[in-house]
C-alpha cells in the first residue's frame, strides 16, 4: 500500500497538471470562439461565461485519458531516470504488480467518465439547448446597449438606441439602418400614407418609440415601432421613398448556434431503447463507451511505453507515446463516423479499435520476452560454430 500510495500520488499530481493546461487551452479557443458569436449578436453576453462552463465536463471526459496516460509516462518516466523504479523492482515489485496498480487507477479514472459521458454529459447538453431556446427569445434585445451604435444579424443591421427599459423591452429614441427594404415588415399601418416597394435599397429608420412582440405560434419576434421615419433608396440617387409611420415593425435576428449532433443530448437509457432506428444512435453508444475503455488501454500503453534508458532522460518516449494516442483518437473518430455512414456495423463498433492497441501494449509489454525467443529462434534455424563466429 505504501508503494500504492506513492505511485498514485506521482501520477495524480501529474494528471491534475496535465489535465489543467490542456483543458485550459480548449476552454480559451471555445471562449473566444462564443465570444465571436456574441459580438455579431448571436447570442447574450451574459451567457458567454456559461456556456463556457457547460463544456467542461464534456470536454474532461475526452482529456481524462489522454492526460492520464500523459501524467504515467512523465511519472514512471521520471522514476527511471531517477532509479527508482529499478530499485523498486530489485526489491520484489514485479513489472505486474506494476501494471495492476496502474490499471487500478485507470478503473477508478474509467468509472468516473463513464458517470461524465453517460449520465452528466447529457443532461447538461440539454440544459444548453434550453438556455439557447431561451437566447432565441432574447438574444435581439439583450445584445443592444444604449448610447451605442451596434451591428446585428451579421451586419446586416446597424441599431442605435438613446435608452432601454430594466427589462430590456421597450426603447425610446431608435435609429436603423437594414441593407433592403425586405427585412422589414409592416405588422399595423395608422393614420399613414405608407406605400411600400416604390423603390429598393438601403433603409434607415427612425423611431420615438419601440417596443417587442412576440408570436409564439410562428417562433418569431418583431421590433414594433413608432412614431416614426423610413427613408429607401441608393445613395447618389434622387429616387428616395420617404415615409412617415404611426407603427411599423420588423422581424429580430433569429438564428442561434444549434448543437450539430443531436443525439449526444438524448439520455443514455433512450440510446440503448431505440439502438436499432438509426446508426447515429450506434455511434453515440459507442461513442460513449469507448471514452472510459480508452483509459484502460491508455494505462497499458502508458506503463508500456514509459520503460526507458536513464540516459536519455524521462521526455525522450513523450513524442511518439504522444503520436501513438493522437493515433488512437483519430481512429475512434473514424470509427465513429463509419457507424453513423452504416459502412460498419454498430454492434462491432469501435472495439477492433482499442483491440488493436490492446495488443500494441500487450506486445510492448513483452517485448523484451520476444526479443529474446527471437534471438533464440534465430540461432535454432542459422547455428553457427564457435570458429564462424569468431
Amino acid at each position: 500500500m505504501i508503494i500504492f500510495r506513492y505511485l498514485s500520488k506521482e501520477v495524480l499530481h501529474t494528471l491534475v497538471a496535465i489535465t489543467a493546461i490542456l483543458l485550459l487551452v480548449f476552454l480559451s479557443n471555445l471562449f473566444v470562439r462564443y465570444l465571436g458569436y456574441a459580438a455579431k449578436g448571436n447570442i447574450p453576453v451574459g451567457l458567454v461565461l456559461k456556456l463556457v462552463a457547460i463544456q467542461i465536463p464534456y470536454l474532461l471526459g475526452l482529456l481524462l485519458p489522454l492526460g492520464f496516460f500523459i501524467a504515467v509516462l512523465l511519472a514512471y518516466g521520471r522514476l527511471y531516470v531517477d532509479s527508482e523504479m529499478t530499485v523498486l523492482l530489485a526489491c520484489g515489485m514485479s513489472r505486474l504488480r506494476l501494471i495492476n496498480m496502474t490499471v487500478a487507477l485507470a478503473a477508478i479514472l474509467s468509472s468516473l467518465i463513464a458517470g461524465m459521458t453517460f449520465w452528466m454529459i447529457p443532461h447538461l447538453l440539454t440544459y444548453r439547448n434550453n438556455l439557447m431556446a431561451q437566447a432565441r427569445e432574447d438574444a435581439a434585445t439583450q445584445v443592444l446597449f444604449p448610447g451605442t451604435f451596434q451591428q446585428l444579424n451579421d451586419g446586416a443591421q446597424v441599431v442605435y438606441v438613446e435608452s432601454l427599459d430594466d427589462k430590456r423591452n421597450h426603447a425610446r429614441n431608435l435609429f436603423l439602418v437594414s441593407g433592403s427594404d425586405e427585412t422589414t415588415h409592416e405588422i399595423t399601418q395608422r393614420n399613414s400614407d405608407m406605400k411600400p416597394g416604390l423603390t429598393s435599397g438601403p433603409t434607415l429608420i427612425s423611431a420615438a418609440r419601440a417596443y417587442r412582440l412576440t408570436e409564439p405560434e410562428k417562433h418569431a419576434q418583431y421590433a414594433v415601432l413608432e412614431d416614426g421615419y423610413r427613408y429607401v433608396g441608393l445613395p447618389g440617387r434622387l429616387d428616395y421613398s420617404i415615409t412617415q409611420f404611426a407603427t411599423l415593425g420588423f422581424r429580430l435576428n433569429q438564428r442561434v448556434i444549434e448543437p450539430s449532433d443531436r443525439e449526444e443530448n438524448l439520455p443514455t437509457s433512450q440510446l440503448w431503447k431505440d439502438y436499432g432506428k438509426s446508426p447515429k444512435y450506434g455511434a453515440e453508444i459507442q461513442w460513449r463507451i469507448a471514452m472510459p475503455v480508452a483509459a484502460i488501454v491508455l494505462a497499458f500503453l502508458g506503463v508500456a511505453l514509459s520503460k526507458i534508458n536513464p540516459r536519455k532522460g524521462k521526455y525522450a518516449q513523450l513524442l511518439p507515446a504522444t503520436a501513438v494516442a493522437i493515433i488512437y483518437a483519430n481512429l475512434l473518430f473514424v470509427a465513429r463516423n463509419a457507424i453513423r455512414s452504416e459502412n460498419i456495423s454498430a454492434e462491432w463498433g469501435m472495439w477492433y479499435v482499442h483491440l488493436v492497441f490492446l495488443t500494441l501494449a500487450i506486445v510492448l509489454l513483452k517485448r523484451e520476452r520476444i526479443y529474446r525467443y527471437y534471438r533464440r529462434l534465430v540461432m535454432r534455424l542459422f547455428p553457427l560454430s564457435q570458429q564462424d563466429a569468431s
